[in-house]
């Protein structure tokens, strides 16, 4: 069992490295992931569509699991014409296991955009938007396997103007 502190200046993302050194030499190195004090919240099932997606607001970071191969996650943020929406997918850089995909829609179930694979394993993208709506993000497994660790990855959304 250990403790530490992060220093209050550190950045946002994932940039700490923690390594444990003890009589039989050093572990093997873990990422964190570092939100803003009282930004990150837990992925609340159920949130596999639409009408049921989890509403957040810009500049949250959520913490979620992919349970199943065929889990997905659906995340609703209100975004108005001109901005662009930014969603970000941490995982393997935190050393999860889980190959995610994303996919934001427009509330007509219009797709927006996608993507795979950004930082190695993780997605990351920009939409901008051309009119006042809802926006969904869904977090998927691009695998047959569910992701073993937990919270499997971490989701950072923020809308710009």
């Amino acid at each position: 069992q250990a403790e530490f502190r992060v220093p209050d200046n550190s950045p946002l993302g994932t940039n700490i490295t923690l390594v444990a050194t003890g009589p039989k030499g050093e572990s093997n190195s873990l990422r964190l992931y570092v939100a803003a004090k009282g930004m990150l919240i837990d992925e609340k099932d159920p949130n596999g569509g639409f009408k049921e997606a989890q509403a957040v607001e810009t500049g949250w970071s959520i913490a979620g699991t992919l349970s199943q191969a065929t889990d997905v996650d659906v995340f609703k943020i209100h975004v108005k014409a001109g901005q662009s929406l930014r969603a970000e997918l941490f995982a393997a850089q935190l050393g999860s296991n889980l190959d995610a995909s994303l996919n934001v829609y427009h509330a007509t179930g219009a797709l927006l955009a996608s993507n795979d694979d950004t930082a190695g394993r993780d997605p990351a993208l920009t939409v901008k938007c051309t009119d006042e709506s809802d926006c969904f993000i869904a977090v998927s497994s691009v695998g047959e396997i569910a992701a073993k660790s937990t919270p499997s990855y971490v989701l950072k959304v923020r809308v710009e103007p």
